[in-house]
Parts: C-alpha cells; sequence; structure tokens
C-alpha cells in the first residue's frame, strides 16, 4: 500500500478532516489529498495518478447523483467511493448502479469500515479492468474467427456450386450424391460457424439497455420474412421492454422462425403476447406445430442440442442456447411448455 494515492473530493472541511484522520489511522502509508471542488479534483486527475477517490455528492458545481454522473464521464477515471448522509442508502445503492464502487456513510466511517470499503472498491475495480480485457480479447478472437472460418466455406460452397451447374449432368447418381453431400456439409458447417460466432457476440459483448415495445422488435423481424410467414405471425398483445433491442431482436427472431418452421401437415402461426407486471416484463412465443418431446425439454436450452430429427429439418442446435444466454445476461428466465403435437410455448422474463 506504500504506492497508494488517495484524492477526497469534500467541500465541507470537517467531513474532510474526518475522512483523512480516518485513512491515515487505517492506511498510514497512502498519500491523500483533497479538492473542494469538481473542477479542481478532474484538473488534478489530468496530471497525477490517483488510485482511489472519496466523493462527496454535495459539490459547488452539483448535488446529488448528478454530482457521481458527471464525475464517471470523464476518461480513465479511477474507482470511486461515493460518500454519503446519515440514512441515504437509497442514494447510495443508486450511485452502484450508476458505476460506484461502493459508498460509505458519513456516520461509520470509523473503525474499520473505510479500510474495508476503500481495499473492496480497489480490488473490485481491478477485476472489472481485467475482465474488459478479457473481453476485448474476446471480441478481437470472435472477430478473426468470423473472417477466417467463413471465408474458405464460402470458397467451398462456390467451387461445389459451381463442378455442380457445370459437370452434374455428366456424373453418375452416385457421384452426384457425394457432390450434394459435400455443399451440405459446407452449409451445414457455415450456418454453425455462424451460430457458435453469434453465441460467442452474445457473451463478449455489452448490453446497452433501454426501453423499447415488444412490437418495435417484432417489426424488425417480421420485416425480413417472407410475406407468406409474416402473415403468420400475430402480435396479441404489446408489452415494454428495458433491454438492448439487437441481443433481443436474435431471441425473437430465433423463436419465431422455429415456430414457423417445424410444421408437418399445415402450416404453423405464431402467436406473441406481451405482460408488464411491477418489477418485470414476460413475453411469451406460442406455434402450433410439431411440438418437442418430454424427455427434451429441460435439454434444448444446451448447445448442440436439437429437438427434431436432422434429417427432417435444417438447423444447428445453437439457437435456442444463445437465446438463453441472452436472457439470462439480461437478468431474466427462460422456459418452454410443449406437448409433441400441440407445439411449444416459450416464455421468457426481463426486469423492468
Amino acid at each position: 500500500m506504500t504506492s497508494l494515492r488517495i484524492l477526497i473530493v469534500e467541500d465541507n472541511d470537517d467531513h474532510a478532516a474526518l475522512l483523512t484522520d480516518e485513512l491515515d489511522i487505517v492506511l498510514p502509508e497512502a498519500r491523500v489529498a483533497r479538492e473542494t471542488s469538481m473542477i479542481a479534483a478532474e484538473r488534478r486527475l489530468e496530471t497525477e495518478r490517483v488510485d482511489l477517490v472519496f466523493l462527496d455528492l454535495g459539490l459547488p458545481e452539483s448535488q446529488g447523483i448528478e454530482t457521481l454522473d458527471r464525475f464517471l464521464r470523464g476518461r480513465g477515471r479511477p474507482p470511486v467511493i461515493v460518500v454519503t448522509s446519515a440514512g441515504q442508502d437509497d442514494v447510495g445503492l443508486e450511485a452502484l448502479k450508476l458505476g460506484a464502487m461502493d459508498f460509505l456513510d458519513k456516520q461509520n466511517i470509523g473503525g474499520g469500515m473505510i479500510l474495508r470499503t476503500a481495499l473492496f472498491a480497489i480490488e473490485r475495480n481491478r477485476v472489472q479492468q481485467e475482465l474488459s480485457r478479457k473481453q476485448r480479447m474476446l471480441e478481437t478472437v470472435v472477430a478473426a474467427a468470423g473472417h477466417d472460418l467463413k471465408t474458405p466455406l464460402a470458397n467451398i460452397e462456390g467451387i461445389m456450386a459451381i463442378l455442380t451447374e457445370e459437370v452434374g449432368d455428366r456424373l453418375d447418381d452416385h457421384q452426384r450424391e457425394l457432390l450434394d453431400a459435400t455443399l451440405s456439409g459446407a452449409r451445414d458447417l457455415r450456418s454453425l460457424v455462424d451460430d457458435l460466432l453469434s453465441l460467442a457476440r452474445v457473451a463478449a459483448t455489452e448490453r446497452s439497455l433501454q426501453r423499447t415495445s415488444l412490437s418495435n422488435i417484432l417489426a424488425r423481424v417480421t420485416a425480413v420474412l417472407p410475406a407468406a410467414d409474416r402473415g403468420r405471425v400475430h402480435l396479441l398483445d404489446d408489452a415494454v421492454l428495458r433491454c438492448d433491442p439487437g441481443q433481443l431482436h436474435f431471441v425473437l427472431q430465433n423463436l419465431v422462425v422455429n415456430g414457423l418452421k417445424y410444421w408437418r401437415e399445415r402450416p404453423s402461426v405464431v402467436r406473441l403476447s406481451g405482460e408488464n407486471t411491477p418489477g418485470a416484463a414476460r413475453v411469451t412465443v406460442t406455434d402450433d406445430g410439431i411440438g418437442i418431446p418430454p424427455d427434451l425439454l429441460q435439454e434444448v436450452f444446451l448447445p448442440g442440442v436439437r429437438a427434431v430429427n436432422g434429417s427432417d429439418f435444417s438447423g444447428t442446435g445453437f439457437g435456442l442456447a444463445i437465446c438463453r444466454e441472452v436472457v439470462e445476461g439480461h437478468g431474466g428466465t427462460i422456459w418452454v411448455k410443449s406437448e409433441p403435437g400441440n407445439g411449444s410455448s416459450f416464455s421468457f422474463t426481463l426486469p423492468a
């Protein structure tokens, strides 16, 4: 801790002195500095290394959670502990959601509380930085894999298609079957690569949450469907979702397309309904297709598991696994109810 540098941003002399005295006791080797305004603190951060900031939310330039929001907008800001007034746990919790490492009640600064809070904030920030580094690395690997794997497969498909066109009529049945199998295998492998990359991107991409309607996302899904398929998709009840629209688009697209695809005697119809309840939103996607065997209901969300015969329907078995990754990444839950021959009903919830 000999190199630890701490900045206190506090305009009240008594409160600043209390923090400084306690830090001198529990972290005697740390270098503690103080600024009385956000402007002065920002100037110091531009020229000096700071490992930890104790930030009072009542400063000359701003009051309340706005102070933290302004602080966090700066680039490369060190971990921050918000210092709240007595009984302001709600403010502290809001600060945590916004990006503070921890919060400290001015009435509970003494004893070991300030040491525990400081060490926890520093370690939490270190872990977050390491996770961010690994996320950037994963994004780089996914981007490289997307190019290096898909390009050769596209070349194989192209060559097989040319061969089929140029010499197909000179091949016997067995040779033509081999050529068709090679082309089909290349297409299946490309689909598998696409789904694996989608799963990796979902895991690597930071979510950008916003409020949007179920109908808005569904409109984007149906816009690229053939006209006949669009007529088989019906929205019964709308709902407001707090989500990453791009990621939820994948979930709805997968569930809708699956519902449209898996039928035998007559084209299936897909119906969607949304419901807002206190603290959550629920979406249900129901179809009247072939259904799922009971022994697979708990496994269909696992990577590579398919609930249908691969020779009858195309697919890789990764779509529902990605749906689960997206929904659970939002803090929600996804499940399915189904009966063979009587369709399936997929439901998921998202926190409000």
